[in-house]
């Protein structure tokens, strides 16, 4: 009796002793992520899986540190840790379908569309899944599909999560954007806006998704060159008191579009010059409205103009590398057109002493080069 009393209670001591290094361990590993020290946070978080005494503690750790090194990009090392949650002896039903999710969606994020749908078709499967993780399974399986054009196979599995009543909620209206979007690329107009039209029509869905619904019912309209129509729609996004700015500032931008494609294009410039004053407006939708006035200027025959636009949107250093060529490369084109060579060619240069500029660019500027050398020989 003795012996089995001290048994029990060394156990429970050992017991007690893995609960606090588990304790600690974790406690260590969210102190670094308030800190956002993603590295370092996986050692502790792997350091807790390794003391961690119950499956679901053990698996909840390995998907933390796998949470962190896709916060860093590190898709291979987070499915290292992911793959680990599978290993776990009597691991959960709910960590192994998240685990599985994961793996699938790390190939999607890589764009390794073919490989990421088996494993996303694993984590659908799994007995017991929560119901979440099965429809944002099947939601990424259909963004697989659509992006590589398989749109009848994608509007059959977005049907799948749509007839799921436990699916989640949001998964439920984005799947009919993705419904809609898909027969946008496939032309039927019609039914794409009856698709968006669904969503935007019930107040029950997320505001953003609402927004987004409605900003592609008027891309609907201008990709068939109803642009008066497509800026009506455009309008009713910039009023949502709940949109998602990034939405609004789109919406905006796509009123410059429309307006352009009418060549109309002082009411163009006056709608993208709206973009550049709107509070959290998207970054690139700024920098396409600088570009846009400046083509909208070349347009009306004043490069002079133009060239002060396209240097705005060349002057920001924290924009993308690709954008940086592309307004680099319109302002080098505008002193070509004034005949400002030495500055055309500067602007050019520019393009080519960063390794990370758009190869098109790359390649024009050089073509541009050669022809003011040219020039200049003369």
């Amino acid at each position: 009796m003795k012996k089995q009393l001290l048994t029990a209670i060394t156990v429970a001591a050992a017991a007690g002793v893995y609960a606090s290094a588990y304790s600690d361990a974790m406690k260590a590993a969210e102190q670094e992520l308030k800190t956002k020290k993603y590295k370092v946070a996986v050692t502790s978080f792997v350091a807790a899986a390794d003391v961690a005494d119950k499956p679901d503690e053990k698996a909840n750790a390995y998907y933390r540190a796998g949470e962190c090194s896709r916060t860093l990009r590190n898709y291979p090392d987070a499915n290292k840790f992911y793959n680990k949650i599978l290993e776990v002896k009597g691991v959960s039903p709910y960590y192994e379908g998240l685990a599985k999710m994961r793996i699938g969606q790390c190939l999607y994020w890589q764009r390794k569309y073919a490989e990421a749908i088996p494993e996303l078709e694993k984590a659908a499967a799994v007995k017991g899944a929560h119901p979440h993780h099965v429809s944002d399974s099947l939601m990424h399986i259909g963004y697989c599909q659509y992006n590589t054009k398989q749109y009848d196979a994608a509007l059959i599995t977005f049907d799948k999560v749509i007839a799921d009543p436990k699916a989640h909620p949001n998964h439920h209206s984005y799947a009919l954007i993705f419904r809609g979007l898909t027969k946008k690329a496939q032309k039927k107009y019609d039914e794409a806006i009856a698709e968006f039209k669904q969503v935007v029509d019930n107040p029950k869905n997320h505001p953003h998704h609402i927004s987004s619904a409605q900003v592609n019912i008027g891309n609907c309209l201008r990709d068939q060159k109803k642009y008066e129509e497509s800026i009506v729609e455009y309008e009713k996004v910039i009023v949502m008191p709940k949109a998602h700015p990034s939405h609004k500032s789109d919406a905006q931008r796509l009123i410059g579009h429309s307006l352009r494609d009418m060549k109309k294009y002082d009411e163009s410039t006056k709608a993208f010059e709206k973009v550049l004053v709107m509070k959290d407006a998207n970054p690139y939708h700024v920098h396409v409205a600088l570009i846009y006035i400046g083509h909208n200027y070349n347009s009306l025959k004043k490069p002079d103009k133009a060239v002060e636009y396209f240097a705005k949107a060349a002057a920001n250093p924290k924009s993308h590398p690709h954008w940086l060529s592309d307004a680099l490369y319109n302002e080098g084109n505008a002193y070509y057109t004034l005949k400002q060579y030495d500055k055309a060619k500067a602007a050019y240069e520019k393009i080519l002493a960063n390794p990370k500029s758009n190869p098109y660019h790359i390649k024009k500027a050089k073509e541009k080069i050669k022809q003011i050398d040219a020039l200049n020989k003369k």
